[in-house]
């Protein structure tokens, strides 16, 4: 990490304190937003200050960047952050109306049809992101909680998994 040389940091769930500490030492908490992901059981809101953008439109530099947390709920676990397929269409639905160049989600969109078999398939993403993104066609859907990098093409979007720590200009 080179401190100075960010414009902002976004977190993007299922993240350890010492990591966050050490995003802290070369990133102003000022610039840090962050999403929950489905392994977090603390919250660096409280325990550092760093603002959550679920729900919720920032701009930096003219970008504007909307942000929606947790994952497709995949086990009974009433104290993670993880939606049901039903339930990730109503948050999707409630920020329809926000305006947003890039989506930073920590789950995946769930590009295939929803089947039994891929239900309780803890990665194979959520339906209200891919609904929001053929709705919205943000220039970019940047997410996280599959462990790797990769890419797909959702419509007119982008859609990126970043995994640890990855530099985008945009």
């Amino acid at each position: 990490l080179h401190p100075g040389r960010y414009d902002v940091c976004f977190l993007l769930g299922d993240n350890e304190y010492r990591d966050v500490e050490k995003i802290l030492t070369a990133i102003p908490k000022e610039k840090c937003y962050m999403l929950l992901g489905n392994h977090d059981t603390w919250t660096c809101l409280d325990d550092f200050g760093i603002p959550n953008i679920h729900g919720r439109v920032v701009n930096v530099k003219g970008i504007r960047f909307a942000g929606l947390q947790g994952s497709k709920r995949y086990k009974r676990n009433p104290d993670r952050v993880m939606y049901t397929p039903e339930e990730s269409r109503k948050i999707a639905e409630k920020m329809g109306n926000l305006d947003f160049d890039v989506l930073l989600t920590h789950d995946k969109a769930m590009t295939e049809p929803l089947t039994e078999q891929n239900l309780w398939n803890a990665h194979s993403g959520m339906p209200g992101i891919c609904e929001l993104i053929r709705e919205k066609e943000p220039k970019y859907h940047v997410h996280g909680h599959l462990h790797q990098q990769m890419r797909e093409q959702i419509g007119s979007t982008a859609s990126i998994g970043v995994y640890r720590v990855s530099l985008m200009e945009l």
